[in-house]
């Protein structure tokens, strides 16, 4: 299946780390929170543009083509692989600022 979606290049991935948050320093814990949140930021961006296209071939959009039903299903299949990496980093960030929020609640008991 050819990509209708090319925006963003693997070069423009901020890189995440697969490392369990319990295991990070703060800082590191800090950072990878900052990171997932900007991968959720750009998938969901990536995201809703493909929306906007899925709606326009849906109206009627490019109806004179033959090509737009193939285009429609292509666009859904990479809307589907996009909900389901969207909702891997949805887990990944909860696991990291419920170690955060633990972290922060064991300093405030120890004073």
């Amino acid at each position: 299946m050819t990509s209708l979606w090319s925006e963003t290049t693997s070069a423009d991935v901020t890189p995440v780390t697969d490392a369990d948050p319990k295991t990070l320093a703060n800082r590191e814990l800090d950072e990878l929170v900052a990171s997932l949140f900007a991968e959720e930021k750009r998938v969901s961006s990536k995201r809703t543009s493909l929306h906007k296209r899925i709606d326009f071939l849906r109206s009627g959009g490019y109806a004179h083509l033959d090509a737009s039903a193939d285009q429609l299903t292509t666009l859904q299949a990479e809307d589907r692989t996009l909900s389901d990496e969207r909702q891997a980093i949805h887990a990944r960030v909860d696991a990291a600022v419920s170690e955060q929020r633990k972290r922060a609640a064991e300093r405030n008991t120890a004073r």
